[in-house]
């Protein structure tokens, strides 16, 4: 299924394709979705490759290629290793774990290095909590058993 992982990297590098034209996230992205499914079916050096080639494409894609991409590539990693962790709890607690870890780290880097913006990405963050637990609750389980 070595497709599989290319067309997630690809289709998840694009998602954030939006934000070349809306200056704001708005938490639609299949990037996070991607990476728990790679995690759990291919491993975590595959689900790391894949997840920083999906956050430089993302980058490339929508024209915000900064400092953030070591930050994103970072917060990832972990992702990768909490779904690593949990995955014998099964994909969908793993997955949301690692989204609930992911929103929070990047709400607590934006405090830190962005002028508290909590207020304005925190909208971003919940679409993206509820979008990723979605997707988790419905595709996480019948995907990982195709892939």
């Amino acid at each position: 299924m070595q497709v599989a992982i290319i067309l997630m990297t690809i289709i998840g590098g694009f998602s954030k394709f939006y934000k070349r034209f809306i200056p704001v996230s708005i938490g639609l992205e299949l990037k996070t979705f991607f990476i728990i499914l790679i995690s759990i079916t291919h491993g975590i050096n595959t689900a790391f490759i894949a997840a920083v080639l999906m956050v430089l494409v993302s980058a490339v894609i929508s024209g915000r290629f900064c400092h953030w991409i070591l930050i994103k590539i970072g917060v990832y990693a972990l992702v990768v290793g909490i779904v690593a962790a949990l995955s014998g709890r099964g994909v969908v607690f793993a997955g949301r774990a690692a989204v609930l870890f992911l929103n929070g780290a990047y709400l607590f880097f934006n405090v830190i290095f962005k002028d508290f913006r909590i207020f304005a990405d925190l909208p971003g963050n919940i679409v993206n909590i509820s979008f990723n637990f979605l997707l988790l609750g419905f595709f996480a389980e019948p995907l990982v058993s195709f892939l």
